[in-house]
């Protein structure tokens, strides 16, 4: 992530959103974070904050990937840090959920060496939507969530089951599919989740197969909500 991207513009525009959330009382706030990192230095960071109330939320999102990929054997390294702002629904039904947000997504994809033949570059902007569902049981949780942005081609799509061993420890494992054009990616692996109180820790390792080759990943995620 860029200091560029988490300054002022974050918070300005989740807080914009969120006044009229506010205004009906009693939301709720959520503050997401991770980083990600495989053997290639390939990696994926990003900071969120959402707004929640009744059946509304707003979401605001930086991030920025790093990946890689060949083109006629030569290979190439992407960079993109991006910002993006949505609303949406949410729904809550006993143990389910299911959370629908659409918006507006801006990345700045710097690729090297250049290739004209390279399709996601340069300073992109347009839709995006993302859809997650999840079961919360006594003894398990299972979440499932994708999300496609129309400005990068980029989708990115998880399974994720966590198995309660205790009120705040929890493990299980994950299997995710991403990729644009110019990349793809599979990667599966074994995830352990520590409760602090209302904060989240989760820690997560496996194995990822993508454009280039073979790969160990690794990652820590953040939930924190108030």
């Amino acid at each position: 992530m860029t200091k560029k991207l988490c300054r002022t513009p974050l918070l300005s525009l989740i807080l914009f959103l969120s006044l009229p959330l506010v205004a009906l009382g009693g939301p709720r706030f959520s503050v997401l974070s991770g980083y990600e990192v495989d053997s290639s230095d390939q990696s994926y960071g990003y900071i969120g904050l959402m707004t929640m109330w009744s059946y509304f939320l707003v979401r605001a999102w930086a991030d920025e990937v790093r990946y890689s990929f060949e083109v006629d054997q030569e290979r190439i390294r992407a960079k993109g840090p991006g910002f993006s702002g949505g609303v949406g629904l949410r729904v809550l039904k006993g143990s389910l959920f299911f959370n629908l947000v659409g918006g507006w997504e801006r990345r700045d994809v710097r690729i090297s060496p250049f290739r004209e033949e390279v399709k996601v570059r340069g300073r992109l902007e347009g839709p995006f939507v993302s859809a997650d569902a999840g079961f919360t049981g006594d003894q398990s949780r299972v979440y499932l969530v994708a999300s496609y942005s129309f400005a990068t081609t980029y989708l990115w799509s998880r399974v994720r089951f966590l198995r309660n061993l205790s009120e705040d420890l929890s493990l299980g494992g994950e299997v995710v599919a991403h990729g644009n054009e110019d990349y793809r990616a599979v990667q599966t692996g074994a995830v352990g989740e520590v409760g602090f109180g209302p904060l989240r820790v989760t820690l997560k390792a496996g194995y990822k197969r993508d454009s280039v080759g073979d790969r160990v990943y690794g990652g820590l995620e953040t939930y924190l909500e108030f």
